[in-house]
């Protein structure tokens, strides 16, 4: 029995020493070394990197916009996890040397050769629409942005030792009991650096009509490299039109959002909601979708979206009630001041109108068309005219202004049923009574 015992133990610890390194080999999965393009495509007014592993036979483009296109060799692995195959740009990443070839209906469109380049947003991400340099322009343009960054890394540099010579100057004039008045108010902050780039890459600069095309590699040889032969889609927007977003006063990170002429905004009665009209463009489902996910199978030649671009900035938001014009709003800018402390929150200042000099002088956070809604009606509509007092299309929407979800009166309508039923039922108690059994 004994030696039954041990021989079982010993079975089960060399099962076990003998399953771990399977274990641990099944967590590296398996490579290929893959001829692959690197795409940073253009997509409403911002540039998107992904890329394209054998598996994905189309190249998907917006036209009439420069994307950039990028054959490497890197290697390629499945992961489970998120249902895509990865590539690992740490352990490979070799440029394809060659002439980028496209070609439509077998005749040969364009013959372009890798240069350079960089993208851009001057402004900031979300502020401002990328720009793309190519060639020497991107060198130069890179060198500008790193000065740029450089000269404000200096300005914080100065701001917090002013800042510290401030304080000390403060203590001391407290200390010996020489500060009269207010004290002068503090260094001024540096702007915030919203200046973005990306470094200088190379790659083959593509600029099409919409159209089906294919693309492949010619080596120096004068052959095409194996694996680089791929069909080219470049599509374009089917209809343009506008989004409004309304920011309301007091969930300023939560605007409501309507991309349809035919949608409603609803507004609560008493707050104050800023309205910003964005530019969007219309695509089919299925190349909006490739375009942003290339290994996404889940978009459908036969439903359509909105994208989003830029901020329209210019034009005044007429108020309607019926033909008669309520108001005309002018767009304004607002700057967001974070509430510290306990009570955690936010304050949206005018900056034209603001007390604080600090906020009225630094860059607004953000910009909009303020609509009061405790001065105007119930129902209403609006729409944008642009400098020359035309309509611009896709702007109408019609608003409607509801009360808040918190009006006293209807705490009170959970308990009208048990009210009624206990009055129901104490009257029919009252009409069917027992009569004494003596007077039966």
């Amino acid at each position: 029995m004994l030696h039954s015992r041990t021989f079982l133990l010993c079975l089960a610890v060399w099962l076990l020493l003998w399953s771990v390194p399977a274990v641990v080999v099944a967590q590296d999965p398996e490579r290929r070394t893959e001829l692959v393009y690197g795409v940073n495509a253009y997509i409403g007014g911002r540039y998107e990197g992904d890329f394209y592993p054998r598996s994905v036979d189309t190249i998907y483009l917006v036209a009439d916009a420069i994307s950039v296109v990028s054959p490497r060799y890197t290697e390629v692995y499945y992961w489970p996890i998120t249902n895509r195959e990865v590539a690992d740009w740490a352990r490979l990443n070799e440029p394809v040397e060659g002439v980028l070839e496209i070609r439509r209906r077998g005749r040969l469109v364009a013959g372009l050769e890798a240069t350079d380049y960089v993208v851009q947003y001057p402004e900031g991400l979300d502020l401002s629409p990328a720009v793309v340099y190519l060639g020497e322009e991107a060198h130069r343009q890179w060198n500008h942005f790193d000065e740029s960054r450089r000269e404000f890394r200096d300005r914080v540099s100065a701001y917090y030792n002013d800042l510290v010579t401030y304080r000390q100057d403060l203590d001391d004039r407290i200390e010996a009991g020489t500060l009269e008045g207010e004290p002068d108010p503090p260094p001024r902050e540096p702007e915030p650096f919203l200046y973005s780039s990306t470094e200088v890459n190379r790659g083959f600069p593509v600029e099409l009509p919409a159209g089906s095309y294919t693309v492949q590699v010619r080596t120096a040889d004068g052959e095409v490299q194996p694996g680089s032969r791929r069909r080219l889609k470049v599509f374009e927007p089917l209809s343009a039109g506008v989004a409004m977003w309304a920011i309301p006063h007091d969930r300023y990170t939560f605007p409501e959002k309507s991309d349809d002429e035919g949608e409603v905004l609803y507004l609560r009665r008493g707050t104050l909601a800023y309205l910003q009209p964005h530019a969007q463009e219309e695509y089919r489902d299925i190349h909006l979708t490739r375009l942003m996910d290339p290994q996404d199978t889940s978009g459908r030649p036969d439903l359509y979206q909105w994208l989003q671009t830029d901020e329209i900035q210019d034009g005044v938001l007429v108020v309607t009630q019926g033909t008669r014009v309520v108001d005309r709003i002018e767009r304004r800018s607002y700057a967001v001041r974070q509430i510290t402390g306990a009570a955690l929150g936010y304050e949206i200042h005018d900056q034209a109108t603001t007390d604080l000099e600090r906020l009225r002088e630094r860059r607004p956070d953000f910009q909009g068309y303020p609509v009061d809604t405790r001065a105007l009606p119930t129902s209403f509509r609006v729409h944008l005219e642009d400098a020359d007092g035309q309509l611009v299309p896709g702007s109408r929407r019609r608003v409607r202004v509801v009360r808040p979800d918190s009006e006293p009166w209807l705490a009170i309508v959970p308990y009208v049923p048990v009210v009624l039923a206990l009055v129901f039922t104490g009257s029919r108690r009252r009409r069917f009574v027992r009569l004494p059994r003596d007077q039966e």
